[in-house]
């Protein structure tokens, strides 16, 4: 899961703290991983490119399950947005990859 991360990567999410650099984002994932029943599923927008080429930006869907409070498994579906840096080898890397859960649900008025 962190391969195409840079030193500077800073994943992020509404209710966890930012990790920073490669060492504190694979200690962060392998520790999620070692969670029972945990999955981490999602779809990614088509991304969208800087003039140059050089940078775009992705938003996508995001489903995770762990268990909850309760110990029964719980999904939370979120919206995610990463940046993406194009470096001089031509490899893809994020530099940012923030996770957040989506506005609670309004519902319309009914006309009377």
């Amino acid at each position: 899961m962190t391969p195409r991360l840079l030193e500077s990567d800073v994943p992020s999410s509404c209710s966890q703290p930012v990790y920073e650099g490669k060492p504190a984002i694979r200690a962060y994932v392998t520790e999620t991983l070692k969670i029972p029943e945990f999955k981490i599923q999602w779809v990614s927008e088509k991304p969208v490119f800087s003039t140059d080429g050089t940078m775009a930006y992705m938003r996508g869907a995001i489903d995770v399950s762990a268990p909850g409070p309760t110990g029964a498994v719980e999904s939370m579906l979120m919206s995610g947005y990463t940046v993406w840096r194009r470096d001089p080898d031509g490899e893809w890397r994020c530099t940012v990859d923030i996770a957040t859960e989506p506005p609670p649900a309004t519902h319309k008025s009914e006309s009377v």
